[in-house]
């Protein structure tokens, strides 16, 4: 498994409310009422970025166990780390 922590450090990954029909292999959808979110989304993993914990802010919200582990597989396949 990926450990997406490293020192001071996080992952961060663009959500989109923009959900086509093209989906892509690093696109993890989101429904409606999870992490807050108001209507379906898109985490685009292919955008990901690392920052360091300073630069955020607040925490805005949080996703389910499942929707996590979606997020850590999908990050895996397209970056070649299978568990």
């Amino acid at each position: 498994m990926l450990d997406v922590r490293l020192e001071g450090t996080r992952s961060v990954a663009p959500i989109s409310s923009y959900t086509s029909k093209n989906l892509l292999p690093s696109h993890v959808k989101i429904e409606a009422g999870q992490g807050g979110l108001v209507r379906d989304c898109l985490v685009k993993l292919e955008q990901s970025i690392r920052m360091a914990e300073n630069s955020l802010k607040q925490k805005i919200g949080s996703v389910s166990a499942e929707i996590k582990d979606k997020l850590i597989d999908s990050f895996n396949d397209i970056t070649g780390q299978k568990e």
